[in-house]
């Protein structure tokens, strides 16, 4: 049987799905079965002494059907500088395992025959739902959405949004990334196969069409409404299917979020209801039962023993509006320039420690981008772009989204003790990946 792509950490459930009874009975004592329990004590006492005790429960690896991100605290992930003669080793011991790679689907396409028109309605004047008031109005419009792997390597599952009565799913395009096939379970069990109107990987949203008639629609309202301190809730599919519309709740923590994954910023909401694998591609919701943002990430911690609790991320309504409405009309995304290169500062406790200059690290370089062509490599360390110094990713990315496709670049890279001035044309992000 299939397995499902998730974390053995998050599957509790017993063998064969059923319901373990146990009975006690009354027997001598086994003295070969003491030795052994006393044996195993001493074992575990040992290496627990030694290893320390979170040895014994690793952190979660994520599946296919969530993103996660490593929290970007120094103290956090950050191995000690004197374990480290060279500055390479050092970032490779952080970044060099990230797959930067984003293959998009392979499910079949199709157009939809009416075109829906989608917007955002104001929250303003209208009233506020209990939770079991807002649970009763809006899962109906949450779906499961699941995607299988030709290589039969298993599936992945997630949570996706009713848009229109005639079959428009919503979803995170990280769901069904690298999927040949996939199928939308309604929330009255119905199953439909889907195929792809279009998708985007830049912002991770994907958008479905299923044969169905008479669905019911999510609201959607705008998310640059929303306010810190205000209360949301989330409805999804953590888990696979075992537990599927389920409702947390939860508030809204930050707005306008900038959090990079992969090389790549997104502005997000941050809240603290409860997300966990499954939830990918649901809804977060306001109070008055609009969608204001798409669930597709929490924050995980695999560099020390600390535990990140309640710090999960949505996509805002009104960056899907923006995205949804290219889709609908050319099933992508076109326009956005990139430079198809993932970079980290070299702080200054670095920059001593190693006895090289400020400026971005690259860790990955996009094979299909022009940077590659012009000689940009992995390990490189970019120090201007354009006559200006670059500390942050972040200053990097203003200069980018001040051009256009097209554009060149001006850089001055340190490589090995050497100055070199490569330059270089911004591309259309989905020719990088």
């Amino acid at each position: 049987m299939e397995q499902p792509k998730r974390s053995a950490w998050y599957d509790q459930s017993l063998p064969g799905g059923e319901e373990q009874t146990r009975k006690t009975l009354r027997k001598k004592p086994d003295i070969a079965l003491i030795v052994f329990i006393l044996f195993t004590l001493a074992f575990v006492t040992a290496y627990t002494l030694s290893h320390g005790f979170a040895d014994w429960f690793p952190a979660p690896k994520s599946s296919s059907s969530t993103i996660t991100v490593v929290p970007d605290i120094p103290g956090y992930q950050s191995p000690d500088l004197e374990d480290y003669a060279d500055y390479r080793d050092y970032f490779h011991a952080i970044y060099g395992d990230r797959d930067t790679g984003r293959s998009g689907s392979h499910l079949g396409r199709t157009r939809p025959e009416t075109v829906p028109e989608f917007s955002l309605e104001s929250a303003k004047g209208l009233p506020e739902l209990s939770l079991q008031e807002l649970y009763r109005n809006c899962a109906d419009s949450v779906v499961g959405v699941r995607a299988d792997f030709a290589d039969e390597s298993g599936y992945a599952w997630g949570t996706g949004i009713v848009v229109s009565a005639d079959g428009l799913i919503l979803t995170n395009q990280h769901v069904i990334d690298g999927a040949d096939s996939a199928t939308v379970t309604l929330a009255g069990g119905e199953e439909y196969a889907a195929l792809l109107v279009g998708e985007d990987v830049i912002t991770d949203i994907a958008l479905l069409q299923i044969p169905a008639e008479g669905l019911s629609p999510a609201r959607f309202g705008d998310s640059a409404e929303l306010q810190v301190g205000e209360s949301v809730a989330a409805i999804g599919n953590p888990l696979s299917d075992r537990f599927t519309n389920s409702l947390t709740d939860g508030i809204v923590s930050a707005i306008n979020r900038d959090v990079t994954v992969d090389g790549r910023q997104m502005t997000l909401i941050q809240t603290n209801a409860a997300l966990n694998e499954g939830n990918s591609g649901g809804p977060l919701l306001n109070r008055r039962g609009q969608v204001v943002g798409i669930t597709n990430m929490k924050m995980v911690n695999y560099y020390s023993e600390v535990t990140v609790e309640g710090i999960g991320f949505a996509i805002p309504s009104t960056t899907v509006k923006t995205v949804v409405d290219q889709l609908l009309a050319r099933g992508s995304v076109v326009g956005r320039p990139g430079i198809g290169i993932t970079v980290v500062s070299v702080t200054e406790d670095l920059s001593e420690r190693f006895d090289i200059p400020r400026g971005l690290y690259v860790c990955a370089v996009e094979q299909a981008s022009d940077a590659w062509a012009q000689g940009v490599r992995p390990d490189d360390i970019i120090l201007k772009v354009n006559g200006l110094e670059v500390r942050t990713s972040n200053e990097l990315i203003a200069l980018r989204d001040n051009l256009n496709v097209g554009d060149s670049l001006d850089a001055v890279l340190w490589r090995d003790g050497q100055q070199l001035r490569i330059s270089f044309r911004l591309m259309d992000q989905n020719e990088l990946y």
